[in-house]
Order: structure tokens, then C-alpha cells, then sequence
């Protein structure tokens, strides 16, 4: 996995696309986002700052339709920002690294007739339709402008992976330890439970002092809903063999380093 495609994930993971928007369409070539969100400034446009600085790399892609890329939004530096740029045609001229759109995966298939259909209906011909020229978003100046959100294709993204080859977590009876692999805040997180039966309820508290961070993540990652208060974990072995799935805990108001058992299935 590229440094480029894990910058992604991370900006996913942390919420920094929650309310981010489409900012610039062009049905026959492209769709552009991310770099700005409705969710920092009350009412009006806020600026994703970067989560980190991963400098312009080869991932051996091209920039054809389908693709998404990072973007570098100011020349003067040499890494990608929180902008993406989904590919609609194919923008071979992107792959000149004077350019800077930095591929890291690719839209499926039938994802492509929503990004077709949004692009279509923009009623801008080109980028430079957007706003005005005091409030161009491939500007480096928007920050907490009046633009109003009732004219903008909002989206909210969220991290998922279908690779059930490897199981999200796992339990240890000899030392009661429930070993989770999460993202958590845009990172990729390690994170051990001490596991505890209430009688009527399975409850767990992280071991703080035991948490690692990992430097890449792993198939099937586990996911903190900060809204709902939710741990989801796809599956879960004891000692070594898969036992249980689709596990949700809650975290309790009165304690919020204590998680309780709310659901799960038994393979």
C-alpha cells in the first residue's frame, strides 16, 4: 500500500471528510474534493488541513478514468494535500508529475454511474465556474467564507474493507486479553482489552499502557464510531480459531474507558 493511498484512509478514518463537498465538475472529465468541510466553521467553508506531509511519490498508476488522486494543491510545496479528484475520463496528462494528481485506487465499477450522475447535473462547465474569483476553491485563501451549504453535494466517507481472510481481533484465554486492530482519529491502532463477565453483560477496558501504533494498517480493521459511541469488530478468534462475528460495543457514558458487549453473532 502507498504512503499516498494510507494519507487517504487516514483522513477517512479521523472524519476530516465528514461534510466535505464537491468543488469542482466537469462531466467529461473529473470530479474534485475534499480540502474543504462545512463541519470546522458554523454555517460556512472551513479548510482539512493536512494530517500529514507524504511528499509526491510513484504508485505506478495512471491517472485513467475511474482512478482517484490525491492532489497537490500549491505548487510551491512538494506534497499532496487532504484533495481528491476522481477521474472521469482519461487524464493521461495528470501522470506528469509537474501536475501532481497522485493515484491511489480506483472507484468499482458500479460506483462510477454516481460519480457520472453528479458530475452530469453540476451546472458548472468547468472549475473556474465555481464561485467567483474571490472565492475560487482552488485557491489557497477559502477558510471560513459565507458560502452557504443548500448548493453543494455534501459527503460523508467512512473506511470499510471486505478482506475477511483476517480476523479483526484476538482473544487470549491464558492472559484474558482481547487484542483489537482498529483505526481510530486517523491512526492504525493495536489496541489490547482486558475482557470482564458481568453475568448478564461482557464488558472490556483498554490496557493504556500496552496500546501500539501500528505504522500500516491491516485487512479487516476494526472502527470507532465517535458519534454513536461504538466499537464494530468484524471477527474474532480464541486462540486461533474464528469464532465470533460482527461484535458491536458500546462505550459507557459514566466510564468511557469501559466498553460493554451490545451484539455479535457465533460463527
Amino acid at each position: 500500500m502507498s504512503e499516498t493511498t494510507e494519507s487517504f484512509i487516514k483522513y477517512v478514518a479521523a472524519g476530516h471528510y465528514d461534510n466535505t463537498f464537491i468543488y469542482g465538475a466537469t462531466a467529461a472529465s473529473f470530479l474534485r474534493g475534499g480540502g474543504y468541510t462545512f463541519k470546522t466553521c458554523a454555517g460556512s467553508v472551513g479548510r482539512i488541513e493536512p494530517v500529514s506531509t507524504i511528499p509526491l511519490e510513484s504508485t505506478n498508476s495512471s491517472n485513467r478514468s475511474g482512478v482517484i488522486s490525491m492532489v497537490r494543491r500549491n505548487s510551491a510545496t512538494d506534497f499532496v494535500a487532504s484533495d481528491w479528484t476522481i477521474n472521469i475520463a482519461y487524464n493521461l496528462a495528470y501522470d506528469d508529475p509537474a501536475n501532481s494528481y497522485i493515484p491511489l485506487g480506483r472507484v468499482l465499477v458500479c460506483g462510477m454511474s454516481v460519480v457520472e450522475t453528479i458530475a452530469f447535473i453540476n451546472p458548472a462547465v468547468g472549475p473556474e465556474n465555481f464561485g467567483g474569483p474571490e472565492n475560487c476553491y482552488f485557491d489557497e485563501k477559502i477558510d471560513c467564507e459565507t458560502d452557504t451549504q443548500s448548493n453543494h453535494i455534501s459527503l460523508k466517507m467512512m473506511a470499510r474493507n471486505d478482506n475477511t481472510t483476517s480476523p479483526t481481533a484476538a482473544y487470549s484465554t491464558s492472559t484474558n486479553t482481547l487484542t483489537v486492530n482498529s483505526v481510530a482519529e486517523g491512526k492504525f491502532l493495536r489496541l489490547p482489552f482486558e475482557l470482564e463477565d458481568l453475568g448478564n453483560k461482557i464488558s472490556m477496558t483498554p490496557k493504556l499502557d500496552e496500546i501500539v501504533e501500528m505504522e500500516k494498517p491491516v485487512p479487516n480493521m476494526a472502527m470507532v464510531d465517535n458519534s454513536s459511541r461504538t466499537l464494530s469488530i468484524g471477527t474474532v478468534e480464541v486462540d486461533g480459531v474464528e469464532l465470533y462475528e460482527d461484535l458491536v460495543f458500546s462505550q459507557l457514558l459514566s466510564s468511557p474507558q469501559r466498553f460493554v458487549l451490545d451484539s455479535y453473532k457465533k460463527i
